[in-house]
């Protein structure tokens, strides 16, 4: 873990590689593997890492397609749902990663159930369990995780997004990190959908992102709507 630096205003400054906002899978995920490539990584989530997001209360599952499968025809079969508008490549790119962190998952210890056969079920995580597994992950691979931190505003320097500042709402301090590169993944914006975990999901990523001039692209295939 990163020792936090305090200014003469009390604020919590922090200086890292990557920043990582948000607490579900994909932040988790995000966080972990830039920490496996050597960088010094923060992770602020405006909930609690584990706990938070869709994913922390239900089960949620995987686009699971091993290797052997015929992932090109799976994948043009999405596709053709999609109305050809979405990116083969960067789908193919998705079966791949999801089912190789699957298996990591399990190498990890991951209590996977086991199917008659005996072979483990991997097409399916229990989200409660799940996430918090990947805190843990999270921790040991040492990111510096801010719990209760929502991020309010993303830093330019004019030319790219350098950080993030927010507010530790549970003791009202203020923080930014500063940080060369970061990761929106602070989930989707189903508020008041009624459905378990999504009284968080407020779009606030979206917007942050919006308001910094990023282009938004894809959002009509969401799985649900």
């Amino acid at each position: 873990m990163h020792k936090p630096q305090k200014s003469a205003s009390d604020s919590l400054l922090l200086q890292a590689d990557v920043l990582v906002l948000g607490g579900g899978p994909s932040a988790a995920w995000a966080a972990v593997a830039a920490a496996e490539s050597g960088a010094k990584v923060v992770l602020a989530d405006k909930g609690y890492l584990g706990t938070s997001g869709a994913t922390a209360p239900s089960n949620t599952g995987t686009w699971c397609v091993p290797p052997g499968d015929n992932r090109h025809a799976v994948v043009e079969r999405r596709w053709q749902r999609t109305g050809e508008l979405a990116d083969p490549r960067w789908m193919l790119r998705c079966v791949d990663t999801a089912y190789r962190n699957l298996l990591r998952l399990s190498e990890w210890g991951y209590p996977f159930p086991s199917e008659d056969d005996g072979r483990l079920y991997i097409a399916n995580l229990r989200g409660p369990d799940y996430m918090r597994f990947m805190r843990r992950r999270v921790l040991l691979a040492g990111v510096t995780v801010l719990d209760h931190h929502p991020a309010l505003e993303l830093l330019s320097d004019g030319d790219a997004i350098v950080g993030a500042a927010g507010v530790a709402r549970q003791i009202g301090q203020d923080w930014r990190v500063d940080a060369n590169a970061v990761v929106l993944a602070t989930g989707g914006c189903a508020f008041r959908e009624r459905i378990l975990g999504a009284t968080g999901l407020t779009g606030d990523g979206y917007l942050m992102a919006a308001e910094a001039g990023a282009s938004l692209s894809g959002m009509e295939f969401t799985g649900k709507y």
